[in-house]
């Protein structure tokens, strides 16, 4: 779970708003990335923690592989926020849409691919960045699931967890959907859980969104259903105890909104730790 930021996309830039709570203003700030080429979709993802904001560009080319995607990293404070740099997987791959979902926490960053109709088959995967003295390095790959579930649908970080939506993972045609929480011991990242929703049925999209703060994951099921009737969204909570990620609770709608609860315009579910 990055700390994020009130940010605004418009074209090519990136506007950054820092108020103070008593300020009667708003410095404003604009990224611009480097090597701008429309339509890259720069800044369809954002997150942000401390001086590093981390911005997807999904749309970016790599060399003559279009849509594989590039992830772009600033840092510094307001009034004074540089680019210090481009990220792409290690493996790009025509339309795999790296850069689609980002996070970033302290030194990690998590970027999330994927397209289902890539040539590439299903470049579903999330990639992990660790910051090195030369600068940040790609040092994982992450999927679950199986090929064709959008295993990274969203992904979400905070410190040595993260968490990977795969909203369609299930049997054929099923779309239920899962989550799937990797942990960091040391160097290396591994699969420690795989969560579902409790009643999550066939077509919920279970995973569309996701986030993950001190100890609690937030699950959005796009198409879940609640007291109002099926496919009305719903958002469930998991709690970790021990070495396991148990849920303790599951949010729907009470009346009628013409909304579907899991989505909004940031189209994001986000923890903040008020502790």
């Amino acid at each position: 779970m990055s700390d994020r930021s009130t940010l605004r996309v418009a074209g090519c830039l990136l506007f950054v708003f820092s108020c103070a709570p008593a300020a009667a203003q708003c410095v404003t700030d604009a990224l611009v990335q480097s090597d701008p080429s429309p339509p890259d979709f720069f800044g369809g993802a954002v997150a942000g923690d401390g001086d590093r904001i981390v911005v997807g560009a999904w749309g970016d080319n790599a060399g003559p592989l279009l849509n594989a995607g590039s992830v772009y990293v600033f840092e510094g404070g307001t009034g004074a926020w540089t680019e210090v740099q481009k990220l792409q997987a290690s493996d790009p791959a025509q339309a795999a849409r790296f850069g689609n979902y980002v996070d970033v926490s302290g030194d990690t960053i998590v970027v999330g691919s994927y397209d289902r109709d890539a040539p590439c088959g299903d470049c579903s995967a999330a990639y992990v960045f660790e910051r090195a003295p030369s600068g940040f390095v790609e040092t994982a790959k992450l999927t679950g699931g199986e090929a064709f579930d959008l295993n990274a649908y969203d992904v979400a970080l905070d410190g040595d967890v993260i968490v990977l939506g795969s909203p369609f993972e299930g049997p054929a045609g099923a779309q239920t959907g899962s989550v799937f929480v990797f942990e960091r011991s040391g160097s290396t990242w591994a699969q420690t859980a795989e969560l579902k929703g409790s009643d999550a049925g066939h077509g919920a999209w279970f995973g569309r969104w996701v986030d993950v703060c001190a100890g609690r994951i937030v699950v959005t099921a796009r198409y879940g259903s609640g007291p109002l009737g099926p496919a009305v969204g719903a958002v469930y909570v998991f709690e970790r105890s021990g070495s396991s990620w148990s849920e303790v609770a599951k949010i729907t709608l009470q009346m009628p909104t013409g909304a579907s609860l899991g989505t909004s315009i940031e189209h994001t579910v986000t923890i903040r730790d008020d502790d």
